[in-house]
Parts: structure tokens; sequence; C-alpha cells
């Protein structure tokens, strides 16, 4: 090989040596953004031109007029800050609840007030999901919530009918042991 080519080669992969961090830098950008954190009945489905945004997942594949969009996504819209604040007093619980578990010494009496706490922020946003839930069925035509229905049962048949339990006593391997 003569020091013409070699140099030719050595240039060749020096440059690809410096251009493959840029190359790497460049991929998140030809990838999708991620999508904000909202609750999964809350969340935007890729991909689906149809469904306006802001509109629960569970009613895709519904043909909904865009009245209902509206209204749905009316009731949707007006509930973010009450959905925000419950977020917020639900992960400053969960950090109390952290700090607890790593003091120096348990406060039983504490713990159990946090516990109540984020007892009653949980329950709170199950029934406005409930709720809300109700008012999207009230906007729904009778054949819309016939299909949602089906479609509720459809998904259902995919669920596993019974946990998976395993108990180390049932196991042919031995429990792992910490020394």
């Amino acid at each position: 090989m003569n020091t013409s080519t070699l140099y030719k080669l050595t240039l060749a992969i020096g440059l690809l040596g410096l251009s493959l961090p840029l190359l790497l830098q460049a991929q998140p950008l030809l990838q999708d953004s991620p999508t904000p954190l909202l609750p999964h009945h809350m969340a935007p489905i890729p991909g689906d031109n149809k469904q306006g945004p802001g509109l629960p997942a569970y009613l895709r594949g519904l043909d909904l007029s865009e009245a209902q969009e509206d209204q749905i996504f009316a009731l949707m819209h007006d509930q973010i800050p009450a959905l925000r604040e419950q977020q917020k007093q639900r992960r400053h619980a969960l950090e109390d609840l952290d700090a607890l578990a790593k003091a120096p010494s348990f406060d039983e009496r504490k713990a159990q007030q946090l516990a109540e706490k984020l007892s009653e922020i949980e329950k709170q946003f199950v029934l406005s999901r409930v709720h809300n839930d109700f008012k999207i069925n009230g906007i729904l035509t009778a054949e819309q919530r016939k299909q949602l229905e089906e479609t509720k049962a459809q998904f259902g048949k995919h669920k596993p009918q019974e946990p998976v339990k395993f108990t180390p006593q049932n196991s042919k391997k031995p429990a792992l042991t910490l020394i």
C-alpha cells in the first residue's frame, strides 16, 4: 500500500470518528418529542388524527361529532387546574412519607396522618375521574355508549383471569439469602 492510499484511509477513518458523536447527538432530533405526563384517560394517541387533542384515549374509535368533541374537550380542560393541584399534593405527601421512612426515628402518628392524607387525595382523584366519566357518558349517544361497552368488553378479554403468585416455598430454586 502506498503512502497516498494510507493517508486517504487514515483521513477517512479520522473524519468518520469525528462525525460519529455528532450523528449520535443528532438522533434525538429525529425522534418524536415525548408526550407530557398526563393521566391515562387523557393521554393523546399518537398518529390518531381523527380524535381531537385533549380527549380521553378510551374514546378512540368512536365517531364523535365536532360538538361532542368540543363538549368533552371543555370538560377535560376545566379539570386541569384541579388535577394539577391533586398531583402536587400527592407528590408532596409521598415525599413526606419518604422523608419519614429515612428519618432517624419513626413517628407512627405522623405516618398515619400522611397515609390518611394520601388516601384522601387518591379518593378525590378517583371520584373526580368517575364523575368525569359519567359526564362524558352523558354526552355520548346510546349507540356510542354501546360501542364503548363492546370495546371495553373486548379489552377485558385480554387481561389475565388470575394473577400469577410466586411463593418461594413452591419454587424449586432456593430463595435468595443475604449474608
